[in-house]
């Protein structure tokens, strides 16, 4: 289910740079939320326990990152 406001500025949008009805439904059919994250500065680790998008999770040193297949898990996020 697509929340109404994004159909809602959908159809502004398409109203406002006259899309035809047949693009309108293409767009209607494949719209997807999204969520943009944009990182202030880069981590350098320095500190344990920052909340971090990707990069390196903060583990103790008796706990292996883990892997499948000779490749480490990729890390999405982590928020304290």
């Amino acid at each position: 289910m697509k929340p109404e406001f994004v159909m809602g500025e959908l159809e502004r949008i398409s109203k406002e740079h006259k899309i035809s009805e047949q693009v309108q439904e293409l767009m209607h059919r494949d719209v997807e939320l999204y969520i943009k994250l944009q990182l202030e500065q880069e981590e350098d680790y320095a500190q344990v326990g920052n909340s971090r998008i990707a990069g390196y999770p903060d583990l103790p040193p008796t706990l292996a990152w883990p892997m499948e297949d000779n490749e480490y898990y990729s890390l999405l996020h982590s928020l304290i």
